[in-house]
């Protein structure tokens, strides 16, 4: 019996022992789920094609090149104020004629004899170093500062980048509008051309008037107007892509390919957009900036402990002033400010007005967010309204259309009237393609509105 019972404390054992590892199993696994999902959730862009082409941009423009040089500076800004802590170690050298040279006369058994001071040539060679002992905190507070300039140097390329991503997002959108009203305006010329052909047989029988096809054609005509300026508009585009990607992106789109499930920002009392907003992040680190600066006031009236050590050779000794001798010098010295004219204290006072300011812009682009928000969803909300309205004049349109054509093949209406039911569900089209178009571009505002990262 013992041994059973001892049996079965085991097998217990083993069965919670396994339960606890399938908790800590099916934890990491949601861990890593919320994990990737947190990641494919930084950027609201999916589009692959358009990713690409954020990413060339960053990486191409111009302007991101001399920023993202310029961030060098910061190691080179921090290497110079270590360097304070580094002996400085220098080096003389002289020579110097003296005249007359001072002498006393002293009587010796041969007869007087000049005692010289100084010699007439002084040579001097002289190794000296400097030694920055104690600072108390100064050169801390240098690193603390250039660290914060650190930041902001990296949110002002962030910002940069984001700018320039939300940028070539507008004009990939607007290729792919403009590529879509130049398929249906090339539909609508091949459709009023089969109808001047319809309408030129008609008028050679003597059933339509010639009236009718000069207004046909002249329909035509203006198609054709509307069609090049699409196209100058589309050349436009993509020479604005080629500045920012500095390469060629004619004929490597696919404008079958550009999605248009870009997520919509709507409230932002409703999600924490304060965490990924990059201008948010800028702001809170020029606080830390004036936080650093306002704590390091102070340190200008503290001390500073030097040492000093210098050693060579010269003459000019007693009692062989000629002869080249060995010297040196070893000292301590301390710099202690004793007044500047209350500058720490009016320093500190311009600081907490900067950190006060700062903290005012962070709640006026709170305020921003809201109201431009509000502005862009409102404007969402009406668009989707009239979306769903072409939706269906496009249907009736396209259904009015078929019908024209049985009626005008039958000689029940004018050609005229065709060419209007032609040129309905065109434009029907088109207003669809523009209304998608500004959907499209209130997403991406809203995105931008409240600063998520985009590449």
């Amino acid at each position: 019996m013992p041994q059973k019972r001892q049996w079965t404390q085991h097998t217990n054992f083993y069965k919670l022992k396994m339960r606890i590892d399938m908790k800590k199993i099916f934890g990491l696994i949601a861990l890593t789920a919320i994990s990737f999902s947190g990641w494919s959730q930084s950027t609201p862009i999916q589009d692959e094609q358009l990713q690409q082409l954020i990413q060339q941009a960053v990486s191409n423009y111009s302007k991101v090149k001399e920023l993202e040089i310029m961030y060098r500076s910061n190691d080179v800004n921090d290497d110079m104020i270590k360097s304070n802590r580094l002996p400085e170690v220098s080096a003389d050298a002289g020579y110097r004629f003296n005249a007359p040279s001072p002498s006393i006369d002293f009587p010796t058994a041969s007869g007087p004899k000049a005692f010289q001071f100084t010699p007439y040539n002084n040579y001097n060679a002289e190794l000296t170093v400097n030694q920055l002992l104690y600072d108390f905190g100064k050169t801390r507070a240098q690193l603390q500062k250039s660290n914060a300039e650190r930041k902001l140097s990296q949110d002002n390329i962030d910002l940069l980048k984001n700018t320039i991503g939300y940028q070539v997002a507008e004009i990939y959108f607007s290729i792919g509008f403009l590529e879509n009203a130049i398929k249906v305006q090339n539909s609508q010329i091949s459709s009023l051309r089969e109808n001047e052909r319809l309408i030129d047989a008609k008028v050679r029988n003597g059933d339509a008037l010639e009236y009718d096809l000069l207004t046909t054609r002249v329909r035509i005509a203006n198609s054709s107007n509307r069609l090049a300026d699409l196209q100058s508009q589309l050349e436009r585009q993509y020479i604005m892509l080629r500045m920012y990607t500095g390469a060629e992106q004619k004929g490597k789109i696919n404008s079958n390919l550009v999605r248009t499930d870009l997520p919509m920002a709507i409230d932002p009392e409703s999600s924490d957009w304060q965490s990924t907003s990059l201008e948010v992040q800028n702001i809170r680190h020029r606080l830390q900036g004036l936080d650093v600066d306002y704590k390091n006031a102070s340190l200008m009236n503290r001390p500073s402990v030097f040492g000093q050590a210098g050693g060579g050779v010269r003459n000019g000794f007693q009692p062989e002033i000629d002869r080249m001798r060995l010297n040196g010098t070893v000292g301590v010295g301390i710099n202690i400010p004793i007044f500047s004219g209350n500058r720490p204290q009016l320093q500190r006072k311009m600081t907490q007005i900067n950190m006060d300011a700062a903290k005012q812009s962070l709640q006026t682009l709170e305020e921003n967010v809201r109201k431009d928000l509000a502005n862009v969803n409102e404007d969402y909300k009406n668009l989707q309204v009239k979306l769903d309205n072409t939706k269906l004049l496009v249907q009736q349109a396209q259904k009015a259309y078929d019908l024209a054509q049985v009626r005008f093949k039958n000689g029940l209406i004018t050609s005229a009237e065709l060419v209007a039911a032609q040129s309905n569900i065109e434009d029907a089209r088109l207003t669809q393609i523009q209304l998608e178009y500004q959907v499209l571009l209130d997403k991406l505002q809203s995105q931008k509105i409240v600063g998520n990262r985009i590449w």
